[in-house]
């Protein structure tokens, strides 16, 4: 009972998702240079401004780790409060990517036919300009169950997020059986080895059919502490850590605003300066205690990254259409030039895509009902 008052809510998770994708459109937008229309550079005021943007873009890159343990946190709470269905978790996941998936994959093609079929190379990263020049149907169907990302790059994550899903039931009893310390020291086992060890151990030269499988990329050799992080999310969750590191740090003070800058930016300076996405699976809970903790003295602020957050799958899934696949998007938004202004009107416009595509599948949704109703009616 005395941990209510330190409760992880659900605005909670919705208020990090949201700054998640805030990151992450800042860390492709910002990260990626080679990926924009070259003949619209940014600017800013400063060369100083750039160079902001620049390490805020490489921040970004924290966005994945924060999902996936926001994921896992979230998975095993409700797997084990709702007692529900593992495998629904996976079907909302694809039906999730598919509302995406069945509009912007043949708005690329179709913007490939009106062209005339030929794109200009409008960027530094030319293959990006003909990913939807030529259809193979065995190319659609690996894009579309997830297993491969040739439509749109950013699409790996799906993959990732898939596979510790799908390895989920293996966690959670893991979990289960084991106390804090262990189950902490098995996923710091587990983060060496995926990162380090079996990266040396099977490697190409001695395995070469592993380097092409799916699975092998998304949980057995890793370049960053991704699904580590899922696993970390699953252990906070299962003995309420978040509220307890809450619980800890009031009466010593330390749930204190100015602390909380203080922390946000020495997580910052760590990852960027010292050592790098290693440490995620300690960075982001603290990320968690105290940018929620900010996030309650900004108003009207908080209730804009929620509201991100409501949107942020469709949005992680979608962004990178508008600024990187699709010259025609890519040039409006990159046209008011400025580093800071291209970036407010990247969030808009996929935030107001994102709701879109929600209202389109809602009105086809209410359009199908509404037929049916008529069908029954005149029968």
């Amino acid at each position: 009972m005395e941990l209510e008052r330190y409760q992880f809510t659900k605005d909670d998770t919705t208020l990090m998702k949201g700054l998640a994708i805030l990151l992450m459109l800042a860390h492709h937008l910002w990260g990626f240079g080679d990926r924009l229309v070259s003949e619209l550079p940014m600017v800013s005021v400063t060369a100083r401004g750039m160079e902001f943007t620049g390490l805020i873009g490489g921040y970004g890159k924290i966005c994945v780790s924060m999902f996936m343990f926001l994921g896992g946190f979230g998975t095993y709470l409700w797997y084990t409060r709702e007692k529900a269905d593992w495998f629904s978790k996976i079907r909302k996941l694809y039906l999730s990517y598919w509302k995406v998936f069945f509009v912007f994959v043949p708005i690329g093609f179709l913007l490939t036919i009106i062209r005339g079929g030929v794109q200009r190379d409008y960027c530094a990263d030319t293959v990006i300009c003909h990913v939807f020049d030529e259809f193979h149907l065995s190319q659609f169907l690996a894009n579309l169950i997830g297993i491969a990302s040739d439509y749109n790059r950013e699409w790996w994550f799906f993959g990732s997020y898939l596979a510790v899903l799908a390895a989920f039931p293996i966690i959670a009893e893991l979990i289960r059986r084991n106390s804090f310390g262990i189950n902490l020291w098995i996923v710091c086992l587990y983060q060496i080895l995926s990162m380090y060890v079996f990266p040396a151990l099977l490697s190409e030269q001695y395995f070469p059919a592993l380097e092409g499988s799916w699975l092998y990329r998304a949980l057995i050799c890793q370049s960053a502490p991704w699904a580590a992080c899922f696993w970390c999310g699953c252990v906070f969750a299962k003995d309420h850590l978040l509220e307890r590191l809450r619980k800890h740090l009031d009466p010593s003070g330390f749930l204190h605003p100015v602390i909380a800058v203080v922390v946000l930016t020495g997580i910052f300076m760590l990852r960027q300066f010292v050592v790098g996405a290693e440490l995620d699976v300690f960075y982001v809970p603290f990320m968690c205690v105290y940018a929620t903790l900010l996030a309650d003295k900004m108003g009207i602020l908080k209730k804009v990254v929620l509201e991100l957050g409501r949107q942020s799958t469709n949005m992680w899934l979608l962004h990178s259409f508008l600024i990187y696949y699709f010259y025609e998007t890519a040039r409006v938004i990159l046209s008011v030039r400025h580093v800071l202004l291209v970036y407010v009107l990247f969030v808009a416009a996929s935030y107001a895509a994102a709701c879109g595509v929600d209202g389109m599948y809602g009105w086809m949704g209410r359009g199908y009902i509404y037929l049916k109703l008529q069908k029954k009616n005149h029968t």
